[in-house]
């Protein structure tokens, strides 16, 4: 095996791509929601939002005299097992469930999803108006695990890049924006600043502001900001007028 880096071009941005030829990515060792699913589920902004790890267990009340939804954020609602006769539910496309109770007898219900989360459910059924629920995973599913550790690396890192650069999230990643950044100088010429990031399981892609804070343009290369645990770098210009901005994408391991 040998090392490498590779430049390539996407949207008409540079990016490199640094690790060893033909290497898997399972030799690399190992949240805030946007409103677009609230949008693709049809649920709207009073929808409750709860994170959760997997095999938790969440205690939740809902509503016994009217119908309830809930559903998994960037997911799909697989399988539901509760006591037979407290409880109907049907899926809808986008994965979510619609659930109804009988009576008011607390009880537990595990949930599984197309992308291998687990959680269960402790109902307390009430006489309220019917519920909204997204629950939101704070660790990469499954097939995002198993995507990682099997597919070609150079091929991880190209599609996590376009995609942060593209402002889409990879299936069975996390998007997260960053509350209140602050930022970091660079060289005395430019401040770095978090804005986003796209969880994996063993990969984490962050975007980053770079503004030049000089009284000159700045031109800037990828190799600047390899250090050590990161993966891959774009930048979405090379050269930064004064007092102007740019954005950084960098691929690193999660640690």
């Amino acid at each position: 095996m040998h090392k490498v880096r590779i430049f390539m071009f996407s949207m008409g941005i540079l990016f490199s791509v640094a690790g060893f030829a033909d290497s898997a990515v399972n030799s690399v060792p190992i949240t805030t929601a946007n409103n677009t699913m609230l949008n693709i589920l049809g649920i709207k902004n009073s929808a409750q939002n709860i994170s959760f790890s997997d095999n938790e267990q969440i205690s939740v009340t809902l509503s016994n005299t009217d119908i309830n939804r809930i559903a998994i954020q960037g997911d799909k609602i697989q399988n539901i097992n509760a006591p037979t006769g407290l409880y109907t539910a049907r899926n809808d496309v986008s994965g979510a469930a619609y659930l109804t109770f009988n009576g008011t007898l607390p009880f537990t219900m595990y949930v599984t999803t197309v992308g291998g989360h687990n959680l269960s459910l402790f109902i307390n059924p009430r006489p309220i108006v019917g519920k909204a629920v997204i629950f939101q995973p704070t660790t990469a599913s499954v097939t995002t695990a198993h995507w990682e550790e099997t597919s070609a690396y150079q091929k991880i890192l190209v599609t996590l890049i376009t995609g942060m650069i593209n402002h889409q999230t990879p299936d069975g990643y996390l998007y997260g924006e960053t509350h209140k950044p602050k930022s970091t100088d660079f060289y005395c010429i430019a401040n770095l600043k978090p804005l986003a990031f796209y969880t994996g399981s063993h990969l984490t892609g962050v975007v980053f502001e770079i503004k030049n804070k000089t009284k000159e343009p700045i031109t800037l290369r990828p190799a600047y900001f390899y250090q050590p645990g990161v993966r891959a770098v774009a930048l979405s210009r090379q050269t930064i007028n004064p007092q102007a901005t740019a954005f950084l994408y960098e691929v690193v391991n999660r640690s």
